[in-house]
């Protein structure tokens, strides 16, 4: 009886022990779920933390794309994995004291793109730094990128300035002074740091196009060339950029020929840029080739480049290579006229006065006279008249037998020593036509008399029948 009352005592024991135990188990439970949500609170707070923002990509292709690389090579944050990252940003909670703390301070920052809190901090690292020059100068080169991520160049360059005073032996201070120096357009100084960066690194065809478009710059024409043949041999030549380049040297110093040549091959190599094709244009155009030239600005005309000054080389470049009708139709389209129309506008843009007198000069050329003395008149009224617009005009007229105004014009023009001749020799003959034979004579004489002008002198003998020969031997 005892020992079943003992057996029944434990076992109701064991059964309060058990109910207890099922009692404390949620509790355990919920404080194990507790923390283990605020680990995983921690690190997602971690990851977003060390999360990085900047991306080197983003900067590819800009003047920012120097500056970027060096940052993401040179900085142990940025190219840290995830696990060092989320340590060192535990390491960094409270606010920066030591050199350390501002320096991954600054690395987080630039993670995050917040390029202003990097420069802050960075510049007290600095403040805080103790080791060798040459570690020193690397600080000031990232510093300096930093800033040119802010597009501040001017700071930068005095950053990359103390780079090279600390360590000169540092290339990417030079490296990176120089493209600081050609932002600020400063290309002499930009010069001199590429050559001491050429010194210690050899140079890529990106490098050299910059040292090239710096010596175009300074009218360093021949080292211009130079530098682009040294790129040009490159694999990773920008042949495009490089034809351009040397294209515009060779028109510098003059020899057209080469620069067209340059800035054909500029456009073969994949260059749409206009400019190349202008400067293709203006490199025939003063080589002689009015022909080739003519195209190449009439290629431009109906790509929409519209310029006066276009129009400008156009018309003489059709009335050069005798291509009267395209000097008429540039010029009516420019003026804004029809194409059949003969009379003059009932208002005149005065600083397009002077296709005017190219229309006048196409139409005459053609021999319609009466639609050219219209258009010369024009030119003539709203300008001050000059001795070559009379002369042409003077032609005209002659041509549609209106001697007393010819005559007149010749006159007018008889201010222009070269024209005088040519003048005399003109008024003459509308002298004879208005049968004033003692004026035409004195005319004529004078063109013998001056002997200045063989043609003329050719023309007056012929006219009157006088042996040319014959008349140099009396003379």
């Amino acid at each position: 009886m005892d020992e079943e009352i003992k057996k029944n005592e434990e076992s109701k024991k064991n059964g309060e022990s058990k109910k207890d135990a099922g009692k404390a188990r949620p509790y355990i439970i919920r404080i194990t779920a507790a923390v283990l949500a605020t680990l995983m609170v921690l690190e997602l707070v971690l990851l977003n933390a060390s999360a990085i923002r900047f991306r080197k990509d983003d900067y590819a292709d800009s003047e920012l794309e120097t500056a970027a690389n060096y940052v993401n090579e040179n900085d142990e944050y940025l190219t840290a994995d995830r696990l060092e990252r989320m340590q060192a940003v535990l390491r960094s909670v409270g606010t920066p004291k030591t050199f350390d703390d501002y320096n991954l301070a600054a690395s987080r920052a630039i993670a995050d793109e917040k390029y202003e809190d990097a420069a802050r901090d960075l510049e007290n690292a600095i403040r805080l730094f103790e080791g060798e020059p040459e570690d020193l100068a690397a600080l000031y080169v990232k510093l300096g990128c930093v800033y040119v991520l802010q597009s501040d160049w001017e700071t930068a360059r005095s950053r990359f300035e103390t780079a090279t005073k600390r360590d000169a032996s540092n290339a990417d201070a030079w490296l990176m002074l120089a493209e600081s120096c050609l932002q600020a357009e400063d290309y002499a100084a930009a010069l001199d740091a590429m050559a001491v960066y050429g010194e210690m690194a050899e140079l890529t065809g990106s490098q050299y196009e910059a040292i090239a478009v710096m010596q175009l710059q300074q009218e360093c024409c021949a080292e211009a060339i130079e530098t682009c043949d040294k790129a040009l041999a490159l694999p990773d030549a920008n042949a495009a950029t490089l034809y351009s380049i040397r294209s515009q040297a060779w028109l510098a110093l003059g020899d057209a020929e080469k620069a067209a040549l340059d800035a054909e091959s500029s456009i073969a190599a994949g260059n749409a840029d206009s400019d190349v094709k202008l400067l293709a244009a203006a490199g025939r155009h003063a080589a002689g080739d009015y022909t080739g030239a003519l195209k190449l600005y009439r290629e431009l005309l109906n790509e929409g480049q519209g310029s006066q000054d276009l129009y400008r080389q156009s018309v003489e470049c059709a009335y050069l290579a005798g291509d009267y009708e395209a000097v008429a139709e540039l010029c009516r389209k420019v003026l804004g006229l029809p194409e059949d129309a003969a009379e003059a506008p009932e208002t005149v843009d005065e600083q397009k006065i002077e296709f005017f007198k190219w229309l006048g000069v196409s139409l005459l050329e053609s021999e319609r006279y009466a639609e050219a003395e219209t258009y010369l008149t024009v030119f003539l009224e709203h300008t001050e008249p000059t001795a070559e617009g009379l002369f042409l005009r003077g032609l005209c007229r002659l041509a549609q037998e209106q001697y007393e105004s010819a005559a007149q014009d010749f006159t007018d023009a008889m201010t222009e020593e070269s024209l005088l001749d040519e003048c005399l020799y003109n008024r003459a003959v509308c002298y004879m036509y208005l049968d004033q034979a003692e004026k035409a004579t004195a005319d004529f004489q004078q063109v013998i008399d001056r002997n200045a002008d063989p043609d003329v002198i050719a023309l007056t003998c012929k006219l009157l029948d006088i042996d040319l020969e014959q008349l140099g031997q009396e003379e």
